[in-house]
């Protein structure tokens, strides 16, 4: 069996999920490639390429129930649209405003919920979002120096 596969049926079995082929392949679909963003619509569509006979119902659910589990995590992109990413460390986005991919970055030393608290409030979570042009936009536009390496 893919070691990515034995990773996703541990994973589902230590967060209490019941161990679904649907379930399978959605946290496999992330855990090959851990920094895919994706809405739920292409997450389909890349399932159907190997299991067409999935329903569009049964993946939304796999990836609503990866998402309750903490397997998944969901953000609204700045044009309102709902992506699902890994969410197995902690992490913090950067989002090119060129492209629109999406990438993890290693968290900041930030506060981390329940311990946080600011003047208005008990903090339940954090999230940072960094905004800019990735490597691949600043090389094709020109702009090695803007480019980290």
């Amino acid at each position: 069996m893919d070691p990515k596969q034995e990773q996703a049926i541990k994973l589902l079995q230590e967060r209490g999920l019941r161990v679904t082929a649907q379930r399978r392949a959605v946290l496999h679909l992330f855990l090959a490639e851990p920094s895919l963003h994706l809405t739920a619509a292409e997450v389909l569509a890349r399932i159907h390429e190997h299991a067409p006979e999935m329903s569009r119902a049964t993946v939304y659910k796999a990836l609503d129930d990866e998402r309750k589990a903490g397997l998944l995590d969901e953000h609204t992109d700045p044009n309102g649209v709902r992506l699902y990413g890994l969410d197995l460390e902690e992490h913090d986005h950067f989002i090119c405003e060129r492209c629109g991919r999406w990438y993890d970055v290693p968290a900041t030393g930030r506060p981390k919920p329940p311990d946080c608290r600011v003047n208005a409030g008990k903090v339940e979570r954090v999230e940072v979002f960094y905004f800019g042009l990735c490597n691949a936009c600043c090389a094709s536009a020109g702009s090695v120096d803007r480019m980290l390496t």
